[in-house]
């Protein structure tokens, strides 16, 4: 009887330690399902989805599509809008991608299914290599609803216009939604009046929007040799000449230098292949954390094993209060070796706290591309198999026993 007890309280630990490993590893993707209604053919509509990386270590993934609509979906890197299928993802992390689905111009209406998948891409064996390598899949399913009727329709969200100093540039900002199923093209009248006297007028430019997405539309005002004082702004958005928001928006002009300038250099990070013969992006995160917009621009320097070997400069961006933005080089790595980079952010006649990069190149020839991590896993779908061999075989030595 205690022989059973063992032999039973053994195979539990071993179906124990299968599941955890087949939980602590795998890949994640989010939503797991998307409808899209009242999609035009021959439009193209934009979607975001998010790959999770749950794991430890970093993964590479693959993106791949099926289904009627399959051929529809194509991907793209979230911030720079290129082609995208597939890429890596830091230990505990995520990446966002944007898919685009173009309806084709002879599609009938009706009610078209499609799936995304994800898995992690494993690295190749070779004839000396024993063992199972794992690949984990996660998918995301897609209804799309495609129709010939078009719906022109949008909403605002908000409408921003903040105090500002004499001779800077007042940023008015809309932020619109486009809730119809075609390229919406609000247009946003702003009338600036000081005590009841219309001083100025005008247009902000052209916005597209595409369905379903939301785009801020920011205008700035030029307050050059305007007095500084109480003012308000009438902001009216239409759209299709259907008027859609209007609001007058008291704010007020401070002279020069009376507004404090702030801001916090938030992260500084790369993103690219470490190996000989790439492009490497440096980006730095900033953050206006002042009473007024500002222009914020990354610089640094480059090591290479403790040698200057270079600069980094991103371009110089504006930065409206309580917001930040990603300033972005690049690095051309010609060398392998260890490299610092250390950088700070010049904005409104300030710079920030320093922050430091260190990072090993590879030679190209070192790299073999994307691959999960390099530790052999047991896939999930054999697990059920193996603790039932396992159960199998406790089963018949105990039978045997008591025989």
């Amino acid at each position: 009887m205690i022989k059973k007890m063992v032999l039973i309280g053994i195979l539990c630990a071993t179906v124990a330690i299968l599941c955890q490993t087949a939980c602590a590893s795998g890949i994640g993707i989010s939503p797991t399902m998307i409808s899209v209604s009242d999609v035009i053919r021959g439009e193209v509509h934009e979607e975001i989805i998010q790959i999770h990386n749950p794991n430890d270590e970093e993964i590479g993934f693959i993106l791949e599509t099926s289904g009627q609509a399959g051929e529809w979906i194509s991907f793209y890197d979230y911030d720079d809008d290129i082609p995208l299928s597939e890429g890596i993802i830091p230990p505990n992390d995520k990446q966002f991608v944007r898919i685009k689905i173009e309806i084709p111009s002879d599609t009938a209406n009706g009610i078209y299914n499609a799936r995304i998948s994800a898995s992690t891409s494993s690295a190749e064996l070779t004839e000396d290599t024993s063992g199972m390598q794992a690949v984990f899949r996660a998918s995301c399913d897609l209804t799309i609803d495609v129709t010939d009727v078009q719906k022109l329709s949008g909403t605002v969200d908000y409408i921003t216009v903040r105090d500002g100093e004499v001779n800077m540039p007042l940023p008015i900002e809309v932020k619109f939604t486009n809730t119809g199923n075609v390229i919406a093209k609000p247009t946003v009248t702003i009338v600036i009046q000081k005590d009841g006297v219309t001083i100025d007028q005008f247009t902000a430019k052209d916005v597209e929007i595409k369905p379903g997405l939301s785009e801020t539309i920011k205008e700035n005002w030029d307050t050059a040799e305007r007095k500084s004082g109480d003012y308000t702004a009438d902001v009216s958005v239409s759209l299709g000449g259907t008027a859609i928001k209007d609001e007058t928006i008291p704010f007020e002009l401070f002279p020069v230098g009376t507004m404090t300038r702030d801001g916090e250099f938030l992260t500084l990070v790369t993103d690219g292949d470490l190996y000989t013969g790439t492009l490497l992006k440096v980006i730095g995160k900033f953050k206006n954390t002042g009473s007024i917009g500002t222009t914020a621009q990354m610089v640094g320097e480059v090591l290479k094993d403790g040698n200057l070997i270079g600069i980094i400069e991103s371009k110089e961006l504006e930065v409206s209060v309580y917001s930040s933005k990603e300033l972005t080089s690049y690095l051309d790595l010609t060398d392998p070796g260890d490299y610092t980079v250390k950088a700070h952010v010049i904005y409104g006649g300030k710079e920030t706290d320093e922050k430091e990069l260190i990072f090993t190149v590879s030679e190209e020839s070192e790299v073999s591309g994307p691959s999960a991590p390099s530790e052999t896993k047991t896939p999930l779908s054999l697990i059920p198999t193996v603790s039932a061999i396992l159960i199998a075989g406790l089963c018949m030595a105990l039978r045997k026993k008591e025989r």
